[in-house]
């Protein structure tokens, strides 16, 4: 089973969706910045065939608030330092532990019910 599939099937677990998307460079900037509004967060691996992630990185978080998590069996610190320097909120090795997405959907939790304290706070 792959790392992507795993990913999927622990989010499912979590009654949590995950879209998987395999486009190139440019298409990968342009359907992020189509579905901003609907991406809670963004899991890439560090080194893609196709794509500079590090690049999409600062795309990314230049572009719009979502988190972007770096994934690798590269554990070198040069790497990881690089991916977190360039806007990374974490860097997970793989494979993949269920404890990480556990603690993923918990912190994301979190947010959104802070989000909508702050909205009913306003009203």
């Amino acid at each position: 089973m792959s790392h992507l599939q795993c990913f999927s099937d622990m989010c499912a677990s979590f009654c949590s969706g995950s879209q998987k998307c395999r486009r190139r460079h440019c298409s990968l900037e342009e359907y992020v910045r189509e579905k901003t509004h609907c991406i809670d967060v963004i899991l890439i691996e560090v080194h893609m065939p196709y794509v500079d992630s590090l690049q999409f990185l600062q795309h990314v978080t230049n572009e719009t608030n979502v988190p972007v998590i770096m994934m690798s069996l590269d554990d070198a610190q040069s790497t990881v330092m690089k991916a977190i320097r360039n806007g990374a909120c974490n860097y997970w090795l793989k494979p993949l532990q269920e404890s990480l997405i556990k603690v993923m959907w918990m912190e994301y939790a979190r947010k959104l019910e802070s989000k909508y304290a702050t909205k009913k706070r306003r009203f």
